[in-house]
């Protein structure tokens, strides 16, 4: 096995690329959406597709239609879910 000495400029180089790498890699994660279908999400949320479609005819909820299919994205279930948020109340 053949070893190579680098410097501490070219090894704080190396670390500065790595993390730059890092950091670019977990931006494409972050930015890339996740679909659900209705089947999927009925199961995420524990609820039936006819809540689901009550809840789109409501207009509580956004999503996509293509070709007669529904997809909800991530945005889309986070946004209902912040929308339709209610806080506890407490009596002292």
């Amino acid at each position: 096995m053949d070893y190579k000495l680098i410097t501490v400029a070219e090894y704080q180089h190396l670390l500065k690329e790595l993390n730059r790498i890092n950091e670019t890699i977990s931006e494409k994660i972050k930015s890339n959406k996740e679909i659900f279908c209705e089947s999927d999400l009925s199961q995420l949320l524990s609820t039936s597709k006819r809540t689901l479609i009550n809840w789109r005819q409501k207009g509580l909820i956004s999503y996509s239609k293509v070709e007669g299919k529904i997809f909800y994205t991530r945005q889309n279930v986070e946004k209902f879910l912040e929308d339709n948020e209610t806080s506890s109340i407490h009596a002292n």
